[in-house]
């Protein structure tokens, strides 16, 4: 099954490489029949080349929206945000958001990156944590289920990426219970988790985020999915939607939903 669509994508404003027309024109040539961009958010601790400047979100809108006339009829383009947990910024101009966590607070009021690069991971676990993985993953999940909670959003994006680098036992019973605990609290306020390919196709994983066991519990609480390519080129548009749907399969789903200029629609796998 071709899911034909995808809202979860970076371009130039943040830590893409290519624009707004660059990607849909892809996106049309893969044949989808909606594509989102979803830049990432300011926050204070950003790299300025990996987020939207507070300055450039006028500017994000008019791309966008010049995007959408120039396919009009074509393909349905829709203009979204990856919001940090981090940041604040009017949500209001834009078609959907995408809740993430990118950083997680210090003692000392400075934030680490724990997304990247691995170093930030480690730094994190050591000065914050004591070496504690367990206290590193609740805390991680504590502010997932905190930024569902505190600013409620359609999308929850990537909701295990900590274990990208592979610092985590994520097969242990004391791990996927911190987190199993925690997507049990999105699941109240989140009515659709992001199956984040970008482990696949970028990131030489075997699973996608959330992992199989993640996704099984979505599928008992009655949780709906949505493939999210996390794209930053054109090239990684659809990357790793066939094996993400061959997973969900196994995990029991027969169904993934995905976003449509009228809204959400759901699609038989």
């Amino acid at each position: 099954m071709k899911i034909l669509s995808g809202v979860h994508n970076h371009t130039t404003f943040s830590d893409g490489a290519e624009s707004a027309a660059e990607m849909a024109a892809r996106a049309l040539e893969l044949g989808f029949v909606s594509f989102g961009v979803s830049d990432h958010s300011d926050t204070p601790w950003d790299d300025p080349a990996d987020c939207l400047h507070r300055e450039n979100y006028p500017a994000y809108l008019r791309a966008v929206a010049e995007v959408k006339e120039r396919f009009a009829g074509t393909l349905e383009v829709l203009c979204g945000i990856e919001k940090d947990r981090e940041s604040e910024v009017d949500l209001s101009a834009f078609d959907y958001v995408i809740g993430s966590v990118h950083f997680l607070p210090g003692k000392s009021g400075d934030c680490y990156s724990i997304d990247y690069p691995v170093k930030k991971q480690y730094d994190f676990l050591r000065f914050e944590c004591g070496g504690d993985k367990l206290e590193f993953a609740r805390r991680y999940f504590d502010a997932v289920a905190d930024h569902a909670a505190r600013c409620p959003f359609p999308i929850l994006g990537h909701f295990d990426v900590i274990t990208k680098y592979g610092l985590f036992d994520d097969a242990g019973d004391a791990y996927r219970a911190i987190a199993l605990s925690a997507l049990d609290a999105v699941l109240e306020s989140t009515p659709y988790i992001e199956v984040n390919t970008g482990a696949l196709s970028r990131h030489g994983r075997e699973e996608p985020y959330p992992a199989g066991y993640l996704l099984r519990r979505v599928r008992e609480k009655g949780g709906r999915v949505i493939l999210g390519a996390d794209a930053h080129a054109a090239a990684d548009l659809d990357g790793g939607f066939d094996r993400a749907v061959t997973l969900l399969k196994q995990a029991g789903f027969d169904r993934v939903s995905r976003l449509r200029a009228f809204g959400f629609e759901e699609i038989g796998l």
